[in-house]
């Protein structure tokens, strides 16, 4: 910790000048010398630094256990090329088991078709929405274990037939209302109508396996969906589709025929997509010509979701100016103030910020991708598994309940546009100690890999200037120096 030695001494010293610093509005300069005993200095440091940044092309995150899947093919402005795909397993219903071709000597059982129903909602939607793609369902020839993790960079190289089982031409707007009866709201639903061979096949599965979850996940492989941009002179859309819907499902229609008399009834059978099932979104990103790559001079820093580009910073590149006017590398000046010597003074740590600011413009130039920006980022780091989590420690070892966050906020603020993140002291002070933990740090909206509660925006364009008022991003640190 910083200079530990001596720090009882100065602890009515220290509260009072933390509290005077929490409350005064001016926060530079030196403070609150008339409550302090006459023979002891106390001065109060505002400093603020640029935070050096630069954006990181994507790393995989986990997308195994999605609701809210992305389909489609969008070219942004800013943020590049994104093709999103999926990968799904369908199931059982809860009800109604049982093989369905009766058929017998007083019934005849046929079937009529196979659809698969994809749902959203009014608004779900990203880029140009009269954009047409074409909609392809294929099936995986092997079934994947539910017991392994699956990634936005799942390959399906290798386990797709030639041919799709159907295809459908649509686009964002143009789509099937679907009456969600206990809800009474039309849901839009793309229908895709699948391979009549496909139908037959499933029509005809034994008793063992239309009563039994496992063993038809065994008999039935995962279906792949994914869609070409036919209108490749526009920019393409996005469309989040909800696949734990009650109207997201695959549906076998079939008719049954008395022998006896002269009537047909029409008959179907729902296969849901549940939480038991393995939902995967796919993600490719080709950001080339959109954003600059491992440059810290570049104009914006783009923070993605769906697996998408990233900003990285590390608190090792923050230079830092003293009370004095001189310049340090942050934790050069820190480790100075931590070591022995200087037995007359003392530095304390009131709080540390981090602040990211949006273009507020460019969110608004293009009427095709006017959106606001994300309410909420995060940051993060890499863990063993090249996995992004966030950054926490425990200040009671031994309770595995008890955590605390590296980094507190990440909200953005409306009148400022500015995201602010703040750092406990206790935590820089860990920092001082523990090179390891100053960084890398990667910034992304709060759910990388998707973001359920506000599915669109799903990226983050911040301003990268050093020379600016005040200059974005950048680094705040309060302080306290006690001389005796």
């Amino acid at each position: 910790m910083l200079k530990k030695r001596s720090l009882r001494q100065f602890v009515p010293i220290i509260v009072a000048a933390f509290a005077f610093f929490a409350s005064c509005k001016d926060e530079t300069g030196t403070l609150g010398l008339d409550v302090l005993p006459s023979d002891d200095l106390f001065s109060g440091t505002n400093t603020e630094s640029h935070l050096p940044a630069q954006n990181e092309n994507p790393v995989r995150v986990r997308t195994d256990d999605v609701r809210f899947a992305k389909i489609g093919t969008v070219t942004d402005p800013y943020g590049g090329t994104t093709k999103a795909s999926i990968v799904t397993e369908v199931t059982l219903e809860t009800t109604n088991f049982g093989k369905l071709n009766k058929s017998d000597n007083q019934y005849n059982y046929t079937v009529d078709s196979l659809v698969l129903n994809l749902s959203f909602y009014k608004g779900w939607w990203f880029g140009d929405t009269t954009a047409y793609h074409n909609l392809q369902v294929y099936q995986l020839n092997t079934p994947l274990s539910p017991s392994q993790k699956y990634y936005s960079d799942f390959s399906v190289d290798g386990l797709l037939p030639e041919e799709p089982l159907g295809e459908k031409l649509g686009y964002a707007r143009d789509t099937v209302p679907f009456i969600n009866q206990s809800e009474t709201i039309y849901v839009p639903q793309f229908q895709i109508k699948l391979d009549h061979q496909l139908a037959e096949e499933i029509f005809n599965f034994e008793e063992d396996t239309m009563t039994d979850r496992e063993t038809f996940r065994g008999a039935f492989n995962p279906l792949y969906i994914t869609s070409e941009l036919v209108d490749t002179e526009t920019r393409g859309s996005l469309i989040a589709l909800d696949l734990l819907a009650n109207s997201t499902n695959m549906t076998l229609h079939y008719s049954r025929e008395s022998l006896e008399e002269d009537t047909t009834v029409a008959l179907d059978y729902t296969f849901p997509i549940n939480i038991e099932c393995l939902r995967i979104n796919r993600f490719e990103h080709d950001n080339t010509n959109t954003i600059d790559i491992g440059n810290t001079e570049a104009d914006h820093l783009i923070a993605q979701g769906m697996a998408g580009s990233l900003v990285k910073i590390d608190f090792n590149n923050v230079e830092f100016v003293d009370e004095n006017g001189q310049s340090h590398y942050l934790f050069d000046f820190w480790e100075s103030k931590s070591a022995d010597g200087e037995e007359d003074q003392f530095y304390g740590v009131s709080a540390v910020d981090v602040f990211f600011e949006t273009d507020t413009l460019l969110y608004q130039q293009d009427e095709k991708f006017i959106s606001s920006a994300p309410d909420k980022l995060n940051l993060f780091k890499l863990n063993e598994d090249n996995e992004l989590e966030v950054p926490f420690y425990k200040p009671i070892p031994d309770d595995p309940n008890t955590w605390v966050s590296f980094f507190i906020g990440g909200f953005r603020n409306k009148d400022t546009q500015e995201y602010q993140f703040r750092m406990e002291k206790e935590i820089f002070e860990m920092m001082v100690e523990q090179p390891e933990l100053r960084g890398p740090y990667y910034l992304s909206i709060a759910n990388p890999e998707n973001y359920e509660f506000n599915v669109f925006p799903w990226r983050a364009i911040l301003l990268n200037n050093q020379t600016g008022e005040p200059n974005t991003p950048r680094f705040r640190i309060k302080y306290v120096k006690i001389q005796n």
